[in-house]
């Protein structure tokens, strides 16, 4: 009765998404084999790829936020509605924001999309032909 069964301990592989018993000639043949290089490069390119991806969309929202805020300074200086308006004593624009200050950046807003709008039909007729 001294001899009792012991299972052998086991490795999980998240790139081949497998168990491997966990010794080191077991580790070192599945990580040599085939199967596991190629899961990994997958791995790796997959990580690239969203990578690049991300790195894209960080700069187009960087670039649309630029000229999302120099549209609006614009608007802002368009109606008439100067910085001083927004800060009339001077003050930081990081001080207590009024009812007015947030119908004047809402506006603004409103008005960036409504150009945008037309400059997207005016470039939607210009490709079809269809222009006035």
């Amino acid at each position: 009765m001294s001899e009792y069964w012991k299972s052998n301990p086991r490795k999980f592989c998240p790139q081949c998404k497998v168990w491997i018993t966990d010794n080191k000639l077991s580790r070192q043949f599945h990580e040599n084999g085939k199967k596991h290089q190629e899961a990994v490069e997958l791995q790796l390119k997959e990580a690239r790829k969203r990578s690049a991806q991300a790195l894209k969309d960080k700069e187009e929202l960087g670039g649309f936020m630029e000229s999302l805020e120099k549209k609006a300074r614009l608007a802002v200086e368009k109606d008439g509605n100067g910085l001083e308006e927004l800060c009339p004593d001077g003050s930081s624009s990081n001080s207590k924001k009024t009812s007015r200050d947030v119908e004047v950046v809402n506006q603004a807003i409103y008005a960036l999309k409504k150009e945008e709008e037309k400059e997207e039909e005016k470039k939607k007729d210009k490709t079809t032909g269809l222009g006035t």
